[in-house]
């Protein structure tokens, strides 16, 4: 873990799902993701309890001293993982009322930066998934283009002429940034 080619923001209360993800690869490349992922063996061996302690002591260096306490009484690496998504994927209705509020008020305007828009679209598109409530592809793709200005009209006519087999997430967010680029 001595590589600092990396960096890492530790854990607050609003990063969770990048932190995970990143942590994860980092534990992956250090080659301690399976204390993590696996139950632990029935007879632990010395190289386990070392993997183990080096995965849980690079789970607890990554997080903010507020979420120290989430993390503190845990006794292996798979026990802080799990303490810790517990904790930020709390699946509760009015998470779910949250999120769903965020994504359909979330407006670009006229001179808003496209490329920010769609990364906080899919952030809480993301954030609503992490708690077992996913929204489909296509129902992703109307909310985006419904809260677009009325400057995209021209472009959300002609995609919406196209076949639905043919629009992805992938071709909209191409077209909305190249739209952009060209305003």
């Amino acid at each position: 873990m001595a590589d600092l080619r990396f960096s890492i923001s530790k854990l607050n209360n609003v990063n969770y799902e990048i932190w995970k993800s990143k942590v994860e690869l980092l534990l992956i490349k250090e080659d301690l993701w399976d204390t993590v992922n696996k139950d632990k063996p029935a007879v632990a061996n010395e190289k386990w309890t070392k993997d183990d302690s080096q995965a849980r002591a690079t789970i607890g260096l990554l997080l903010e001293d507020d979420q120290f306490i989430h993390f503190k009484g845990t006794k292996t690496a798979k026990e802080a993982w799990e303490a810790l998504r517990k904790y930020h994927q709390k699946a509760s209705l009015s998470n779910q009322v949250h999120l769903l509020k965020r994504i359909i008020n979330l407006k670009l305007t006229e001179d808003g930066d496209m490329e920010k828009y769609i990364h906080e679209m899919l952030s809480l598109v993301d954030r609503l998934a992490a708690i077992e409530e996913v929204l489909k592809e296509k129902l992703i793709i109307s909310i985006m283009l419904s809260n677009l200005p009325d400057s995209f009209g021209t472009l959300i006519t002609a995609l919406e002429t196209r076949n639905e087999d043919v629009l992805t997430l992938e071709l909209i967010k191409g077209k909305l940034v190249d739209k952009a680029t060209r305003r």
